[in-house]
């Protein structure tokens, strides 16, 4: 395998990584939230921490998962850019 298929992968996942923290992770915990507030308002406070807790858990992801995208991507912006630099270098 190529050094630029290999960082296109590693851009792929990281991609796929920002996808998952923006589609899935935050609309859930933020619904959680949601939830947790609605379950107050509506006298059930033991079940509101249930799903406080719940978003506080998958909240905790969101930042680790974002890190470890940016650093699956960086790779092949930094392969991009000196390869560039090189070709311009000559």
């Amino acid at each position: 395998m190529s050094k630029i298929r290999l960082f296109q992968l590693l851009a792929l996942i990281g991609v796929l990584g920002f996808i998952i923290d923006l589609a899935w992770i935050a609309p859930k915990a933020k619904t959680l939230f949601e939830q947790s507030a609605f379950l107050v308002e509506d006298g059930l406070p033991e079940e509101s921490a249930h799903y406080r807790d719940e978003a506080r858990q998958l909240a905790n992801f969101i930042v680790p998962i974002a890190l470890l995208a940016t650093a699956l991507i960086a790779p092949l912006n930094v392969y991009l850019i000196s390869r560039g630099l090189k070709k311009y270098a000559k």
